[in-house]
């Protein structure tokens, strides 16, 4: 049929989450890193930030 097939995609969403967070480690001063921080985490660091409410832990 064609087409780009995810069969477990709560396994993609993970791990483009963690490719974000690696971004996010390694290279702070991005413009992605820059407004995830101040929309998210704006008086924290990345690693010391909490879930949010709605937030569904996958693990």
């Amino acid at each position: 049929m064609g087409g780009l097939v995810f069969r477990d995609l709560l396994s993609f969403n993970l791990a483009y989450l963690v490719k974000i967070g690696w971004r996010l480690l390694h290279n702070p001063s991005t413009l992605l890193g820059q407004i995830l921080k101040a929309k998210y985490f704006p008086d924290r660091l990345f690693m010391e930030a909490k879930l949010g409410r709605r937030c569904k832990r996958f693990y």
